[in-house]
């Protein structure tokens, strides 16, 4: 104790204000390490699970205007052939649709599978079959 009392204030004072200045400098290199972390977890959080959300929103989008297409050919039921089959063609280009974004989700959910089981992560999928 009798070190510091030794010691002129001038020193004190600049051997805690530099000590100071390497603990902040200390906890911005964590804070940017952290945010390089948690950029990357985003990046791979977008790609993976919401593009997945934007290919289902699609799948419900197709859906819905399958429905409209229905309503329309039973409302059309009595009326001309051409209308009729005009919305018959949209109906089927819906289903196509919706069975090209099935293709390619289960695509993506294979790659996915591959990748996370060569990491040693294992997980249960199970791949519904959707009327289209």
């Amino acid at each position: 104790m009798n070190f510091l009392k030794n010691i002129h204030v001038k020193t004190k004072f600049l051997t805690s204000f530099a000590i100071m200045a390497l603990l902040i400098a200390l906890v911005g290199v964590i804070g940017i390490a952290s945010l390089k972390k948690v950029s990357v977890n985003s990046e791979k959080m977008y790609s993976t699970n919401l593009q997945n959300v934007y290919t289902l929103t699609d799948i419900n989008g197709n859906l819905a205007n399958i429905r409209a297409e229905m309503f329309k050919v039973v409302y059309y039921q009595r009326s001309d052939v051409e209308t009729r089959q005009s919305t018959e063609n949209d109906i089927q280009k819906n289903r196509k649709n919706i069975a090209k974004i099935l293709k390619l989700m289960r695509n993506k959910m294979a790659i996915l599978l591959q990748k996370q089981n060569k990491n040693g992560i294992c997980l249960k999928v199970k791949m519904t079959s959707i009327w289209v």
